[in-house]
Parts: C-alpha cells; sequence; structure tokens
C-alpha cells in the first residue's frame, strides 16, 4: 500500500473545522446532533412580545435577518427558525431567500456591502443581510469551516 497524505488532507481539514465550529459559538444554534436548536430568532426590527419572551422556544438573539418575509407578508411572524446545518452540503441557497448560491458566497463578508451583486437568487444589487457569524474568520480558517460544514 502507497502512503498518500493528500488522502488525509480532507478529514484534517474537516476536524480543524469541527473546532472552529466550536470555538466560534456555531453549537449555541446549530447544536448537534440535529445542528438546529430548533428555536426562533427575531427578525430585524422585531420587538418579541414580553408573552413570547418567557417562552423556551425563543432565541432572544437577532442575526440581522431580512424582515420583509418575517413581517410584510400574510405568512409573516416576527421570526425564522434557527435551520439545520445537515446535508448544508447538498444546498445551492443559503439566507432565507437564497441570495448566497454557496457556503464560500455566505461567509464572504463582501455580500454586507450595499453594491454587492449576489450570486443565487437576486432581483438587483443589494447586501446579503443576516448572519454575520464566520465572516472574520482567515481564509485557512473558512475552508477548514467550510470543509466540517460539507461533512453534516
Amino acid at each position: 500500500m502507497i502512503f498518500r497524505p493528500q488522502a488525509i488532507l480532507p478529514q484534517a481539514h474537516a476536524r480543524r473545522g469541527q473546532v472552529i465550529f466550536q470555538q466560534q459559538g456555531c453549537v449555541n444554534c446549530h447544536t448537534p446532533p440535529l445542528y438546529t436548536n430548533n428555536k426562533l430568532t427575531p427578525a430585524l426590527g422585531f420587538k418579541i412580545p414580553d408573552d413570547l419572551r418567557q417562552t423556551e422556544d425563543i432565541l432572544d438573539v437577532c442575526v440581522g435577518t431580512d424582515p420583509y418575509l418575517a413581517l410584510k407578508t400574510r405568512r409573516g411572524t416576527g421570526f425564522y427558525k434557527v435551520p439545520s446545518l445537515k446535508g448544508v452540503w447538498f444546498r445551492n441557497a443559503f439566507g432565507h431567500a437564497g441570495q448566497a448560491e454557496t457556503l464560500e458566497e455566505w461567509l464572504d463578508p463582501a455580500r454586507l456591502k450595499p453594491d454587492y451583486v449576489p450570486k443565487g437568487f437576486h432581483i438587483g444589487p443589494g447586501p446579503i443581510q443576516g448572519h454575520p457569524f464566520g465572516l472574520n474568520l482567515s481564509a485557512a480558517d473558512k475552508q477548514d469551516l467550510i470543509a466540517f460544514l460539507r461533512t453534516l
């Protein structure tokens, strides 16, 4: 048998990515084994009513998600549910409206700029709002984190 170190490399990236996932606090919302806490998080600008604030189903943390679908549609509740990351490697639409096409785009801080042109679904230029976590990682850490996410 021939030893090929490159065959081990993707697993090492994923293991480092799992550590980054834990260190960055991702596990607080995307809790294993389902990689979600199944809680609701308020849309940007939504004030959580006091009676709902007392329930365990509400995560009193806004991740900056676009309020349009949550507040200006007849089905809107003011909340978004924390999505599971299981099978995230198989998806090609990130953000509540699918504006980011890849995990790489989702973790790119440029997506928050006002003149950004999303690679996924979009009507025109503009920022992809929401989920600011992971945007300040180094390029190597982002690669490792994505390698881990692709194992879920």
